[in-house]
């Protein structure tokens, strides 16, 4: 059962940026040039894509380098945001330590790595059932919040 767990809890992690386009599934020929282009230059080792839709902005999901990685782009090829699975002890430390010492978890069963277009990175914890957020000095923060601090970063 725990082996399962994990695999179905990176899955809802990765859906969890999906919410946002809620578009539908696109073949390759369905993606603009400029798009296609830039996810190319940014991922030609990528495997196993899949592409959703809505409002001018493309959702790719695929593996890169053996992780599950997903990357938003807009209809100009503009990349507005990447989130890649990591391994939980790549979080940052203080991040582990909170999720230990505050929530009292047990095991944190993924864990991904956030950025931006403007460069700010965050992370994403998912440990029993709840989803954690982390910015780039491993301090808990609420999505969202982090759009007034980024300036300062």
């Amino acid at each position: 059962m725990m082996n399962l767990m994990k695999p179905v809890l990176q899955v809802l992690t990765l859906l969890l940026l999906c919410h946002v386009l809620r578009g539908q599934s696109l073949t390759t020929t369905a993606i603009p040039a400029p798009v296609m282009d830039q996810f190319s230059l940014l991922y030609p080792d990528a495997e196993n894509i899949l592409w959703k839709t809505q409002q001018g902005r493309y959702l790719a999901q695929f593996k890169n380098n053996k992780m599950i990685t997903m990357a938003l782009i807009n209809e100009d090829g503009k990349l507005l945001q990447t989130e890649t699975e990591i391994k939980v002890i790549a979080l940052p430390p203080e991040a582990t330590e909170y999720l230990q010492d505050e929530t009292g978890v047990k095991k944190i069963y993924s864990a991904s790595i956030l950025e931006n277009e403007t460069g700010v990175i965050t992370f994403k914890a998912i440990a029993d059932r709840t989803e954690y957020w982390f910015d780039n000095n491993g301090q808990l923060f609420t999505p969202g919040s982090l759009a007034n601090n980024s300036r300062s970063n």
